[in-house]
């Protein structure tokens, strides 16, 4: 499939290993999470490149001993309309400082590419049912965050509704 970094394609240089791979001699592969700790131990001996590709459904706290030899974590969508690893990339990315790469890789759709990068995502598998084009054009067709909020890290009393006077019907606010 088609990768997309940095808005263009890439060549990709990650291979996705199955339950049954063999793990010696590996560089540059993507395991099960099921033999994410079988993986570790084997890249202790110098091996380069190391990611997991994370299920959807799959717990954070099973990766998060391991982030700091992991280059890539891949999270799931199996269905556009399941947002579950938007949630995980955000997680890995915002709260665990994650500065791997992580990769989006399922069934989603070019509306949903600046929420992707916002949630801390920096690489798409991609089908070849869409151009490049319109996963870039994307970018600018959606705000900055959905949470005007969230984007800039203002509170409620910033927004620029709220005054600074107390309102009659809410004699508290101010």
């Amino acid at each position: 499939m088609p990768v997309i970094e940095n808005n263009r394609f890439v060549n990709d240089p990650w291979q996705y290993l199955d339950e049954t791979s063999a793990l010696a001699g590996r560089s540059m592969a993507i395991v099960p999470l099921s033999r994410l700790d079988e993986a570790v131990a084997a890249w202790l001996g110098g091996h380069r490149g190391l990611g997991v590709s994370l299920p959807n459904d799959a717990a954070i706290d099973s990766v998060i001993p391991h982030l700091a030899r992991l280059d890539i974590v891949t999270v799931s969508f199996p269905a556009f309309s399941d947002g579950r690893a938007f949630s995980q990339a955000r997680s890995l990315r915002h709260v665990h400082r994650f500065t791997g790469i992580i990769r989006a890789r399922g069934k989603f759709i070019p509306d949903q590419y600046a929420m992707l990068l916002q949630s801390g995502v920096d690489s798409i598998e991609v089908d070849e049912r869409f151009t490049l084009e319109e996963w870039v054009s994307q970018i600018a067709a959606v705000p900055a965050a959905y949470q005007r909020d969230y984007a800039t890290g203002a509170g409620l009393a910033t927004r620029p509704f709220a005054e600074a006077k107390s309102w009659t019907e809410q004699p508290h606010y101010g």
